[in-house]
């Protein structure tokens, strides 16, 4: 598998229950730009990830990445004083159920077609209500009342030897 098809496989399970957990834009790649009128949104950021090729044999690496579905709930300036920190108190428990009963990845349409995922994914933690800029990291960025979630991705892969 690869980083875009796991931001896929991520993409289609969130999407599946997107009405259940409140969420209105399922981003399947990282946009540019986030508007105010596809919030709440969630986005799939992949980081860091290590490789061990002692876990699998000679020609395959068991590959451990970290990946952050960060929810946007709203403009941080949008609303009462305290209305963005509540609703993001009433979306992070239907989210931790959510991936926790997921560790595999599992969509349910597939559940029922009998096939298995390839992946263990945990969810590790949440790093609470917070205001995060978007796009990160830009002098244009506007903020948003956002739930960073954290999951541990293991993921099997053959490795393609060169010459």
């Amino acid at each position: 598998m690869s980083v875009a098809s796991t931001a896929e496989r991520m993409a289609d399970m969130w999407q599946a229950s997107q009405a259940d957990l409140g969420i209105k834009t399922v981003f399947r790649r990282i946009p540019r730009v986030l508007l105010d009128s596809e919030c709440p949104a969630v986005v799939f950021f992949w980081r860091n990830a290590t490789y061990d090729t002692d876990a699998m044999g000679d020609n395959e690496v068991l590959e451990e990445r970290l990946w952050e579905p960060t929810v946007f709930i709203r403009p941080a300036y949008q609303g009462t004083e305290t209305s963005a920190q509540t609703a993001a108190e009433d979306i992070v428990s239907p989210i931790r159920d959510f991936l926790l009963s997921r560790p595999g990845l599992e969509i349910e349409d597939e559940a029922a077609a009998g096939r298995e995922s390839v992946y263990d994914a945990r969810l590790i933690s949440d790093a609470g209500y917070q205001v995060v800029p978007y796009p990160i990291n830009d002098s244009q960025a506007k903020d948003f009342a956002a739930v960073v979630f954290q999951q541990r991705v293991r993921e099997v892969a053959a490795i393609a030897y060169q010459d």
